[in-house]
């Protein structure tokens, strides 16, 4: 009687045994359920799913960020924000949405990932503008938010058995939470790490000057954005490190031109002058010979000095011609009747063409008149006798066109493109006896492009040399 009793108990034992492991995985399964729904419910029905819908980014989106009509949000006691692609953050109404007014990269796709999150205080809808490359976001706050706890009881009879039921869900959920951690770590290696580490890769070649990086194909979304960037900033300092290379020689080239020019006209004055301070006898004619020489090497090297000055002045950031409106007509014939004479004594005959009629445009004269005396002064230099020089003005709708022509010797390509550079001549010997200091021509086209205009030259050796400036009205 006793053994039968013994199997009943045994068997309703198991029976009770695989009802409740029967039960279990139904809880977890239930739990899971809950949680979903709930997470559903605080996400959805709870959270505003009457105003979401009737006011999403993408039905607000405009090219025009002023035409966004925000005033059914903000009635609604949401909020709408852009961000543009460079991080720039506009709240342009309602509940202020972003705590930062610029957001890096990672922070934006940091948020884009958590706006699904069911404990958001917000819900939002973000579109995207292909043309005026800005997002719109949309956010309007959470008024009630469920979540999901377990209670229990210790005076039940169940108690220990529940209370192991909750461990084991708890660990259960933990078990999951641990596998999707290894699963989302594995693929982030492929969708998240990888592509990081080629663009990491990518900016520690920048950091060593290696500014081509070639095409890194298998990056997308984000990434390729990031890349796209990299790829533009890589562009600009391989340029601005050509910029910079190119200036740091014309830096070397200018000391070593001025020593050059410098160094001739100080050396004849050093020695003429020892050979006048230590000379006993000398009769009068050499005295003044070697004076005259002396006083010729010193007005060229303060001639140099004060060019150089000119140039250095123009060339400051800060440095502003005084425009005043004048006729600019009037103003080249008081420059051509000038030089007239100095035209003459160089045999080099003149012909100007200039209209009669007043055209008023802004210009400094005292500046303007430098660079006409430089540009008539370069073509008496280089050019021999019986050489033919034409002036004219000529209005044209928003300019006016003055260009200065000789039939002269005319300029190599190598020098003509360089020609408006600092110490650039066209005696590649630099014979003080056929040229100038080599800023005049420089000189003249710093102040030309400090009037807002352009001046080019036409030339090719043995034709002769057309210089056309364009000065606005």
């Amino acid at each position: 009687m006793r053994r039968n009793k013994l199997k009943e108990d045994v068997s309703i034992s198991n029976q009770l045994t695989k009802s409740y492991l029967m039960m279990y995985p139904l809880f977890i399964v239930s739990y899971f359920v809950v949680l979903l729904v709930g997470t559903w419910v605080s996400s959805g029905w709870l959270q505003g799913s009457n105003i979401e819908p009737q006011y999403t980014a993408s039905e607000l989106i405009r090219s025009n960020i002023e035409e966004i009509d925000i005033s059914g949000v903000t009635n609604s006691d949401g909020g709408v924000a852009v961000i543009f692609e460079d991080g720039i953050v506009q709240e342009l109404g309602g509940h202020r949405l972003f705590e930062k007014t610029t957001i890096s990269m990672s922070e934006w796709t940091d948020f884009l990932t958590r706006i699904e999150s069911p404990d958001g205080e917000y819900v939002y809808s973000v579109t995207y503008n292909e043309q005026e490359k800005f997002w719109l976001v949309v956010g309007f706050p959470v008024s009630i938010r469920v979540r999901l706890s377990v209670a229990t009881n210790a005076q039940s009879s169940e108690y220990i058995k529940a209370l192991i039921l909750y461990i084991t869900m708890i660990l259960s959920l933990f078990l999951l939470v641990f596998l999707g951690a290894w699963i989302y770590a594995r693929y982030s290696a492929k969708s998240f790490i990888a592509p990081l580490r080629k663009l990491c890769s990518m900016v520690k070649r920048i950091t060593r000057g290696e500014y081509e990086l070639g095409e890194n194909e298998g990056l997308n979304g984000e990434f390729l954005w990031l890349k796209n960037d990299i790829h533009k900033l890589s562009a600009e300092l391989s340029q601005e490190k050509i910029l910079r290379e190119k200036a740091e020689n014309e830096k070397k080239q200018t000391l070593m031109d001025i020593s050059h020019d410098l160094r001739n006209p100080i050396a004849s004055i050093m020695g003429y002058a020892e050979t006048l301070s230590t000379s006993v006898e000398m009769d009068d004619e050499k005295y003044n010979r070697y004076v005259n020489v002396i006083l010729r090497n010193s007005i060229r090297a303060n001639d140099l000095m004060n060019d150089l000055f000119t140039y250095s002045k123009l060339d400051h950031a800060n440095f502003k011609p005084t425009l005043v409106q004048s006729d600019i007509t009037e103003f080249i014939r008081e420059q051509a009747s000038q030089f007239l004479s100095e035209f003459e004594m160089a045999g080099v005959d003149t012909e100007f063409d200039i209209q009669e009629t007043e055209i008023t445009i802004p210009f400094d004269e005292k500046l303007l008149h430098r660079a006409f005396v430089n540009l008539f002064t370069n073509c008496i230099q280089y050019n021999p006798a019986g050489t033919k020089f034409t002036l004219s003005l000529t209005e044209e709708k928003d300019t006016v066109k003055v260009v200065m022509a000789d039939d002269g010797i005319g300029m190599e390509e190598s020098i003509s493109k360089n020609i408006f550079e600092p110490f650039v001549r066209s005696d590649k010997s630099r014979n003080s006896k056929t040229g100038g200091s080599g800023l005049g021509l420089a000189i003249a086209s710093k102040i030309i492009m400090l009037h807002g205009g352009t001046i080019e030259l036409d030339t090719a050796l043995g034709e002769g040399s057309r210089f056309i400036i364009m000065l606005n009205k």
